[in-house]
């Protein structure tokens, strides 16, 4: 026995109201379905990719911001870090869009650097801060203090 649809019940048609009726069913459907089957997709295309791999760190960063007419310092941790910004964990609320300035040492160094960015991306209490202006000779010295870091993402 063979059956035919023709449409569904809403009386939209289909493919398989195309298939001709001389044909055996089983030919009619192999011709048109692909000899390779579908892959799954293993990332979300609405998600933009990163400019810049980040690199798992570990340090302590002190976070200043303006709150109403005075500044507020917030201890806060580093867990990841790129050449464009860095992610920190802030025990506190803070806005998206919000420019701080970042004071920090990185491992194995004295110079303190003090940065200025603007938050970026939350998750709970890791925070995504993206450096404003960094000098080139800045730029040089963490692109050679992540090289042999293990990657973030």
């Amino acid at each position: 026995m063979r059956v035919v649809i023709v449409g569904d019940a809403l009386g939209h048609n289909n493919e398989l109201d195309k298939l001709s009726l001389t044909e055996p069913l089983s030919e009619s459907l192999e011709s048109r379905m692909s000899s390779h089957p579908a892959k799954a997709t293993t990332s979300t295309p609405d998600r933009r990719r990163r400019r810049y791999p980040r690199y798992r760190c570990d340090f302590s960063v002190v976070v200043t911001l303006l709150a109403g007419k005075n500044y507020q310092k917030l201890n806060a941790h580093c867990k990841d870090l790129s050449e464009a910004g860095i992610g920190a964990i802030v025990a506190a609320e803070l806005a998206s869009g919000e420019v701080v300035s970042l004071s920090f040492s990185l491992p194995g160094s004295i110079e303190l650097w003090d940065v200025k960015a603007v938050l970026r991306h939350r998750r709970g209490y890791h925070y995504g801060f993206e450096f404003l202006s960094l000098a080139a000779e800045r730029i040089e010295v963490l692109k050679a203090f992540i090289q042999n870091r293990d990657r973030a993402d």
